[in-house]
């Protein structure tokens, strides 16, 4: 909407709100158990008798692989007596994905005499994807949150009909922010699982991290016209203030090649 008021100043008014709203659904094949596999291993090792197969069935979930199936030999890695050779497939899971964007305008444009002129104008924009630092399973997966926000200052003086200068003064911060925000308390402390012959499990190692911007601008510019020809000079002064939290390998990164 925009309004008008007269009277001896003028001012103008001016507002905008758009949002956006996306829900889907995200599917992904991974190299899991099949449903033989597990009835096996759970047959071998009761819930409680071998933790590394308790979070194997804790992660997975209700992933179950139901195609391509392979026969691996996991007795040396779970004590299992050799050949303990457990059933996989291909399994696939989905997994909701809703993203919401949200932008604000304001604007206001008032007259303050005859040859004054002020502005102001804020932008604000803020996205929402809850899967957007990826996932491996069920529960294991992390958001991106971003924010965008500006706000910029201005005033026009004329001074003569030769003579006009504009200051403007602005406002600009970034935030981009992975954090660390899994449904399944697992994934706060996990490591990062790398399997070649399976496949990943757990949170990225990279997460949390995220940074914010500032920036601070001044600027003014003053502007001369002499007959045909029309001068502008001025200055622009720029402060840039950032904080990051740099990726690291946060909770551990256990990696398992093909053996031998």
């Amino acid at each position: 909407p925009m309004w008008r008021y007269d009277g001896r100043q003028t001012t103008f008014f001016f507002a905008a709100w758009q949002e956006q709203f996306r829900s889907a659904s995200t599917q992904a094949s991974r190299t899991v158990l099949s449903q033989a596999g597990r009835d096996k291993l759970r047959g071998l090792f009761p819930a409680g008798a071998n933790p590394r197969i308790d979070l194997l069935m804790d992660v997975t979930k209700n992933v179950i692989g139901e195609s391509s199936f392979q026969n691996i030999d996991i007795g040396a890695r779970a004590g299992c007596p050799a050949p303990c050779n457990i059933q996989f497939g291909t399994g696939s899971l989905f997994v909701p994905q809703t993203y919401r964007e949200r932008q604000v305008q304001l604007r206001i444009d008032h007259k303050i005499g005859a040859n004054d002129q002020f502005s102001a104008r804020y932008l604000f924009d803020n996205q929402k994807d809850p899967l957007g630092g990826g996932i491996t399973f069920p529960g294991f997966g992390t958001a991106n949150n971003n924010t965008y926000q500006n706000l910029l200052l201005s005033e026009t003086h004329i001074f003569s009909p030769s003579w006009t200068n504009e200051a403007r003064l602005a406002y600009n911060r970034i935030l981009i922010d992975f954090p660390l925000n899994p449904e399944d308390p697992l994934g706060l402390v996990l490591p990062r699982f790398d399997i070649s012959t399976l496949a990943q499990f757990g949170v990225a190692t990279n997460l949390p991290q995220g940074r914010v911007a500032n920036n601070y601008v001044f600027q003014d510019t003053v502007t001369y016209l002499r007959g045909n020809h029309s001068y502008r000079f001025g200055l622009d002064l720029l402060q840039q203030r950032s904080r990051q939290f740099a990726p690291i390998v946060e909770r551990g990164l256990l990696t398992l090649g093909t053996p031998g």
